[in-house]
């Protein structure tokens, strides 16, 4: 036997969920049932449906198990029906009307990912770096290379004997860390890349010719791959990834899947980590530069060389959105550690 009728006669619009056509509809209820007429019939028991609760005074739904749902002008009706169907709601509605408490969340969220990304994230990264194997890392690094060697590099000028004279002069400069990761030297033409130099986590250290020509003495080439050992040392190719790799997670998280907006938010956040990675290998060669006599300076003076207009740049001018400290901000850093050093060459 059906209810009886609690309401009916309230106009609606149905989607059907395969189709974006709304079909004109009057929406009748009664104690366990939906029903619509009109261009439409179709009933759904109490237990199959919901009710959107209440937002202000936008439409209400009433949601349906094939995907499908009504749109319905709000009305005292649609908040009193969660609890005569036996389920609670109006969530929303109590969230709006307690707009202090909401505010009070959403403070608490912010707070909450502020820690997670200047804290949590980066030792998290840390801690799950150092458990990538070592014969993953170097995989993943020797394609890197071979792509470098197809596309951008060539091989390396140098006459041989120079390239042995620096890799000598460098191996025999202590690190400053006792249990250092061994590492390998390639020189490159940089045809494609310039001066330049970088290290990739499997000990892989790459400088180009141009960067040797660039330099007015080896000291200023030992700096830079200090610099480079230092990124080495801390794993910062593997953080990197790692980092990305989490921040793209969390952006998808809360902004929900907005394909190139995800990955913009990700790689904005990103940028703080690059600058931080760039700190701590200069702090990294500026130890080892002092352990092995050597004045920072010439590091400093090799930045300028590499970035003049970089150089001239005010400290205050760096930007949030820049991949690296300004040049200029570095080479004041490493002069501030330089100052009052005796003994330094």
């Amino acid at each position: 036997m059906v209810s009886e009728p609690v309401t009916e006669g309230i106009r609606g619009r149905y989607f059907d969920g395969r189709s974006t056509r709304p079909l004109n509809v009057i929406v009748s209820l009664d104690a366990a049932s939906l029903l619509i007429s009109g261009e439409c019939d179709a009933r759904w028991t109490s237990d199959s449906v919901s009710i959107s609760e209440r937002l202000g005074r936008t439409q209400r739904k009433i949601l349906l198990p094939d995907a499908g749902f009504i749109e319905v002008p709000d009305s005292p009706l649609w908040d009193a029906l969660p609890q005569q169907w036996g389920r609670s709601g109006l969530h929303l509605a109590w969230l709006e009307a307690h707009w202090r408490h909401v505010l009070t969340c959403l403070v608490g969220i912010v707070v909450a990912c502020a820690v997670f990304y200047v804290y949590a994230l980066p030792w998290v990264a840390t801690r799950v770096a150092e458990q990538i194997p070592v014969a993953w890392v170097s995989q993943l690094s020797q394609g890197t290379l071979d792509l470098l060697d197809r596309l951008y590099v060539a091989p390396s000028k140098l006459p041989a004997a120079r390239q042995k004279q620096l890799a000598e002069a460098f191996a025999q400069w202590a690190p400053p860390d006792a249990a250092a990761l061994p590492y390998r030297l390639h020189f490159r033409n940089g045809v494609g890349i310039g001066p330049n130099a970088f290290a990739m986590p499997s000990g892989d250290i790459v400088i180009t010719d141009q960067l040797v020509a660039l330099a007015k003495d080896d000291k200023e080439i030992l700096g830079v791959l200090a610099h480079e050992l230092g990124h080495l040392q801390k794993r910062h190719a593997i953080r990197q990834l790692m980092q990305s790799a989490m921040l793209a997670v969390a952006a998808n998280v809360f902004l929900g899947d907005m394909g190139d907006v995800t990955g913009s938010a990700a790689a904005l956040m990103n940028l703080r980590y690059s600058r931080d990675f760039e700190r701590e290998a200069d702090d990294y060669a500026i130890r080892m530069m002092r352990l092995n006599h050597t004045d920072p300076n010439r590091l400093a003076a090799m930045l300028e060389r590499l970035d003049p207009e970089g150089a001239k740049a005010g400290a205050d001018e760096s930007s949030y959105f820049a991949t690296h400290p300004i040049t200029a901000e570095r080479i004041k850093r490493l002069q501030e550690r330089a100052l009052g050093e005796g003994g330094l060459d």
